[in-house]
């Protein structure tokens, strides 16, 4: 307001800014693997390197091997101390960078604090309005934060617009750290909700899950919902050839890669266009651990006969979605996938790919894998 109490009316002019290039959809830091070329003497630039840093302190992510500084070789520290970092970075010049990724499936522990979770309840209790409250965790949500399911839910009771909830939860679906976690918070929503959220999200993004992506995905790249789970697909991928694993060997192995029906090779540096229809067959190749356990068979068999009353349905995507909670929630024996395989032919479904889609599903956990060749 002016000093007569009228608004003034401002003008923000972008009009001879110097903006570096942080790939064409901008800078997400839940998901900045990419190919970067920062103008160091713009302000931006150094916020977006900043944020990149600290994702290298935290070790979930990592520089590339050649970075350059206006064409000629620059190194970052190798020190994961925040000061060796703010030390050494240029004030002017044009870096240039591929930035890795080092994150593994989200666990427990990289879930908010309930400490910092309730400082955030406190802040939705303070404010003024329910617009406030929505924009609030909308910022919380657009950053790199993870989430327990009850803590979602909690978050959701403060939010009594519908619409909010709807926004909130459907940000929050590759967000919540327990393989069953976000089914759990869609079941606490009321039917109109869940329906709106799978009607925005659309199947692609509803049918990942990063603790187990194996199957095929057809993603809309022009789809604000598909473009994140190609990003996180490419993040897995970058991790293995990345070289990360102590054993050296590949967790996912990404098949097939098209885009617009043309194949096109998806290494380190290939850069994700902002549209286009891009299809790839993903590959779990990750063995279980040696203390594995399968479930039991009480609990097996209530599931054989849950998915023999899906496959009734003939609803596809109700079965792969089941097949896929399944796939991330228990580890199986040999004998079991068998059993899986056999419930499907019974049942008679037309969807020739479900058999070779769920031997896919359950490869990577299967216990007693070398008998997976009978």
């Amino acid at each position: 307001e002016g000093g007569g109490g009228e608004e003034e009316e401002r003008v923000l002019s972008l009009e001879k800014c110097r903006v570096g290039s942080a790939g064409q959809r901008g800078f997400d830091p839940a998901a900045p693997v990419g190919v970067y070329q920062l103008d160091m003497v713009d302000a931006y630039s150094l916020v977006i390197l900043r944020q990149l840093l600290k994702i290298v302190v935290s070790q979930k992510g990592m520089f590339g091997p050649t970075p350059t500084l206006n064409g000629s070789n620059f190194s970052f520290p190798s020190s994961t101390v925040w000061s060796d970092f703010t030390r050494h970075l240029p004030s002017s010049g044009l870096l240039e960078f591929q930035f890795l990724s080092r994150r593994g499936v989200p666990e427990v522990s990289d879930a908010l604090r309930d400490s910092d979770l309730q400082v955030v309840l406190d802040m939705m209790r303070k404010a003024s309005s329910d617009h406030e409250r929505a924009r609030l965790l909308s910022m919380i949500a657009s950053s790199d934060t993870f989430f327990m399911a009850h803590q979602v839910l909690k978050l959701l009771t403060a939010l009594p617009n519908s619409e909010d909830r709807i926004a909130f939860a459907r940000s929050c679906m590759h967000r919540v750290v327990e393989p069953d976690g976000f089914q759990r918070v869609l079941q606490s929503m009321s039917k109109s909700e869940t329906d709106a959220i799978y009607r925005l999200v659309g199947n692609a993004a509803r049918t990942y899950r990063p603790v187990n992506p194996a199957g095929h995905y057809r993603l809309d790249l022009s789809n604000e919902f598909d473009f994140p789970v190609v990003l996180r697909l490419l993040e897995q991928r970058v991790t293995m050839q990345a070289g990360l694993r102590e054993d050296g060997a590949p967790e996912r192995i990404l098949l097939n890669c098209t885009l617009n029906g043309s194949p096109v090779t998806v290494d380190n540096r290939w850069q994700v266009p902002s549209a286009g229809l891009f299809e790839v067959d993903v590959v779990n190749v990750t063995k279980p651990p040696e203390d594995a356990e399968v479930m039991e068979f009480v609990q097996f068999n209530a599931y054989l006969d849950r998915l023999a009353d899906l496959l009734q349905t003939k609803n596809v995507q109700y079965v792969r979605e089941f097949l896929l909670d399944m796939a991330c929630s228990f580890y199986v024996s040999c004998d079991q996938v068998k059993a899986i395989l056999a419930a499907i032919h019974q049942g008679k479904f037309q969807e020739q790919t479900l058999v070779p889609d769920a031997f896919v599903l359950f490869f990577a956990r299967i216990v007693d894998y070398h008998g997976v060749g009978d």
